[in-house]
């Protein structure tokens, strides 16, 4: 019997506000700090597009792990989020350098995740049901 793995079913990229001149972690705060043991991603995750000297854990709740990091290659970020409960549920989505750069969604992972850049004004998006849990990402 496989492994069952949980991917991507819905990626969306928006590009409501384009912020020129961003790429790496200029547009993303945590990024910029050093990384930590906590910043590991499991092994099952594929990490092709992802530049994992970059992953940073910026949030943990109910059971949900969400990482940032960087593009591999190109200019963007990437949003990683995995299940305490079960090691082999994940999703990664990675987008452009803009203001709302990445949403998803996952069977595997309940609801859905939209990263936003630093200083990206979330108001409309609370004003419609976006809960935020991080300075960087929002639920719904």
């Amino acid at each position: 019997m496989q492994p069952r793995r949980y991917a991507a079913i819905a990626v969306g990229m928006s590009g409501l506000v384009s912020l020129g001149g961003c790429s790496g972690g200029g547009g993303i705060a945590a990024l910029d700090r050093a990384p930590t043991a906590d910043d590991q991603l499991p092994g099952c995750v594929v990490t092709q597009d992802l530049d994992v000297d970059s992953v940073r854990l910026v949030v943990e709740q109910e059971g949900i792990n969400y990482f940032i990091s960087e593009r591999k290659e190109g200019v963007g970020f990437c949003l990683t989020l995995t299940k305490d409960q079960d090691e082999r549920a994940w999703i990664s989505a990675c987008g452009g350098p803009v203001g709302e750069a990445i949403t998803a969604q996952s069977r595997g992972i309940p609801g859905v995740v939209k990263l936003v850049v630093d200083g990206y004004s979330t108001d409309y998006l609370e004003e419609n049901g976006w809960t935020k849990i991080h300075d960087n990402l929002l639920t719904r």
